[in-house]
């Protein structure tokens, strides 16, 4: 049986935007503004909080926020990956910020998603996160390889042409 699983803050797909009025020096100053992307608003997607995945040790050491929860805290709000502005989760740590696919049933996962587009889309781009890998800081003395390069999800697209 193969599993997949994630905890995704977002996925996201950018309708291409429409070359009619360029944008004005404003915009440009803006970094999560761009003439090729288009964030989308998954909000409504949302499947899991932070607290649905429960808490990591080693998220405690990572900042004031996660020091007592020990709760995993992903970008959320407006962002910029390598060039391409993303809308990820609400700030606030306890809302629905993570879209969860998972073939295992949990209150919080989805076996699917459906996102249908109102636009023209010239490019399709996900921000993923993960765990990390139990092999990442092996014990002094132990001779374990780190998994890089692991498969986090396949995203399946289908068009429909109504």
């Amino acid at each position: 049986m193969k599993r997949t699983s994630g905890g995704v803050p977002t996925l996201a797909f950018m309708p291409q935007r429409s070359s009619a009025a360029p944008p004005s020096a404003a915009t440009k100053k803006d970094p999560t503004v761009s003439d090729k992307f288009v964030p989308m608003d998954l909000t409504r997607q949302f499947t899991a909080a932070p607290s649905d995945f429960g808490p990591r040790e080693r998220a405690k050491g990572l900042s004031r926020e996660t020091r007592e929860s020990g709760l995993i805290a992903n970008p959320r709000g407006r962002r910029v990956f390598r060039g391409i502005p993303f809308l990820l989760g609400p700030e606030e740590a306890t809302k629905k910020c993570r879209i969860a696919l998972s073939s295992q049933a949990a209150s919080w996962s989805t076996r699917g998603l459906e996102i249908p587009l109102d636009k023209k889309a010239g490019f399709i781009c996900l921000a993923q996160f993960c765990d990390w890998d139990p092999n990442e800081r092996p014990a002094p003395g132990q001779d374990i390889m780190e998994r890089v390069g692991q498969v986090l999800a396949e995203a399946v697209l289908v068009l429909w042409i109504g």
